[in-house]
């Protein structure tokens, strides 16, 4: 714990354990600042919290799907386009994440 002291040092807690590392962060009082990131609280499907998912699990999925995206093309450059109309107007984001839409390109 030594080579704590001193630093900022960020918690990325599994879905199911934020509150009990906000409880353990007192201990961490040698550190200069101490943070427990709450994206998995505010994250996370039922799907996820059901799989006791961590940060790794998200790392891996999202490389995984980038991946995917680079093996397909005309996949990658509607993804593109729809980032650009995200970027213009963000409730496209929420009406995409609410009906759980997901971009599809045909063949042909």
């Amino acid at each position: 714990m030594k080579v704590l002291a001193g630093r900022t040092v960020i918690f990325f807690p599994d879905v199911d354990g934020y509150r009990d590392w906000t409880e353990r962060t007192k201990v961490f009082s040698f550190c200069r600042s101490v943070t427990v990131s709450d994206f998995l609280e505010r994250n996370a499907t039922e799907e996820d919290r059901a799989a006791k998912v961590d940060i790794a699990d998200l790392i891996l999925h999202q490389w995984k799907e980038d991946k995917q995206r680079d093996e397909n093309p005309p996949l990658a450059a509607v993804e593109r386009t729809l980032r650009e109309m995200v970027r213009r107007n963000p409730a496209l984001q929420t009406l995409i994440d609410t009906l759980g839409l997901v971009p599809v390109v045909e063949d042909g």
